[in-house]
């Protein structure tokens, strides 16, 4: 199962790069499809626990780390504590 998962995430990312998606777009569906599958393995009780709580916060610090690259390329402003995307 966890070949598969593997598998899907590397055929997803070589579909990106040949569609010519940028490399910060590719992070952020990466990222989106991490938490949908973390999501369904937490719903069906395939991982245990600790498990579970140890991805969640891979996930977050990833997300942190992607929202820090966007902002270093000014892709993010804050406004008055708001997060307001300028351009994709």
């Amino acid at each position: 199962m966890w070949f598969l998962m593997v598998f899907m995430f590397v055929v997803i990312l070589l579909m990106l790069s040949i569609m010519g998606i940028s490399t910060m777009k590719m992070l952020i569906t990466v990222e989106l499809m991490f938490l949908n599958l973390l999501t369904i393995l937490m719903f069906t009780k395939i991982m245990t626990d600790s498990l579970v709580i140890f991805l969640m916060v891979m996930s977050a610090s990833e997300s942190v780390f992607i929202l820090t690259l966007l902002m270093l390329q000014n892709k993010y402003f804050v406004y008055s504590s708001f997060l307001k995307y300028s351009k994709w």
